[in-house]
């Protein structure tokens, strides 16, 4: 993992190239694996899945304040699954070990209050 690697990075600039993270969610997937998206709730009148496999993409750049004028272009991109055989790899976030070591210095704090407890009631 590189120690630039931030998990709370959406976008990423590079040159003439900008990469955009989307969360599944806000492109209303609801199993992506299998490109399943939430179908209409209203026509359904409940929650129902509705297979694609293709997204329209589109994306305008705007140079100082000029407002971007007409249509944007939407192109369309192909999807494929990746099925049932998911692979992936676990990364901890800084905020894991500071909690751990809060739970911790907590956990020992509630112990100490203990023992002098135990220890009073003893005498």
């Amino acid at each position: 993992q590189s120690e630039d690697f931030d998990s709370l990075t959406d976008f990423c600039i590079n040159g003439d190239v900008i990469e955009v993270r989307l969360p599944w969610q806000l492109l209303n997937f609801a199993n992506p694996s299998e490109m399943e998206i939430h179908d209409d709730y209203y026509k359904h009148y409940g929650v129902e899945y509705q297979q694609i496999d293709q997204l329209y993409i589109g994306a305008a750049a705007q140079s100082g304040t000029e407002s971007v004028e007409g249509r944007i272009n939407m192109e369309s991109f192909a999807l494929a699954g990746w099925g049932k055989k998911v692979t992936y790899h676990e990364r901890l976030k800084k905020s894991y070990y500071i909690l751990k070591d809060c739970w911790t210095a907590a956990e020992k704090e509630q112990k100490k209050r203990s023992d002098r407890k135990e220890g009073g009631k003893k005498n």
